[in-house]
């Protein structure tokens, strides 16, 4: 809203009838909050919307809104405070995200365990991850263990995503990302188009080549604190 030129038309185009994604109450100050209230006035066609941040977002706000993207860690780091998330999330559905790695960790686990200290249940960060952003996109294949369902699955050593490590992630039922025990017993190989890396501790293999990605980061970016260390 403060920035997009033409938002109230764009918003308001009669031949658009999807979500309408938009960055809104980015800040702490009565301006980010206003900035909120003037977006649901100005939706004169009642599109759904979906608010990205919503840190200035109040609950009666929230009820006007199809759902809101929640990127804690990028808000802490640029404003030092949140959405008050326990709050919005009985008034509207709430959708993890991350923002960006140039103002959050690169290290999803660090996300987790901050939404947690936030004072959100685990079964609320899981919903957050799964079912709530399949049902806001519509997309009833995703967000669930199921037959028929798109097998795209995150393997945890535990319940607990801001605690248990990584252990596979499957991408249309292939392997992607696999703890190198897990991938001797299941037959993989480096010579498959794998390769080799060490990541909290453990080694893994990994779909592609993120050696060369990390030296192509390196080349932009010297100082970055990658999460993974090619072997």
């Amino acid at each position: 809203v403060a920035f997009e030129k033409h938002w109230k038309l764009r918003l308001n185009n009669p031949f658009n009838r999807k979500l309408q994604v938009i960055h809104a109450g980015e800040g702490t100050d009565v301006m980010a909050a206003n900035e909120i209230s003037r977006l649901i006035r100005a939706n004169y066609l009642h599109k759904r919307l979906v608010a990205v941040h919503g840190v200035a977002m109040s609950d009666e706000q929230a009820a006007y809104f199809r759902a809101l993207v929640w990127c804690l860690a990028s808000n802490y780091f640029m404003f030092g405070k949140t959405a008050a998330i326990t709050s919005l999330l009985t008034k509207t559905t709430v959708l993890f995200g991350t923002d960006s790695t140039l103002t959050a960790s690169w290290e999803i686990k660090k996300h987790f365990q901050l939404a947690m200290q936030s004072g959100i249940t685990t079964a609320s960060l899981v919903a957050m991850l799964t079912t709530n952003p399949a049902a806001c996109w519509n997309l009833p294949q995703c967000g669930r263990l199921q037959e028929g369902a798109n097998a795209d699955i995150t393997l945890l050593d535990g319940d607990d995503p801001a605690t248990a490590d990584l252990k596979m992630v499957l991408k249309a039922g292939e392997p992607v990302l696999v703890q190198k025990d897990i991938a001797l017993a299941s037959g993989l190989s480096l010579v498959n188009g794998y390769s080799s890396i060490n990541m909290g501790g453990e080694q893994f293999y990994v779909k592609g080549d993120p050696g060369k990605l990390a030296l192509l980061i390196k080349q932009y970016y010297p100082s970055a604190e990658l999460p993974f260390i090619p072997l």
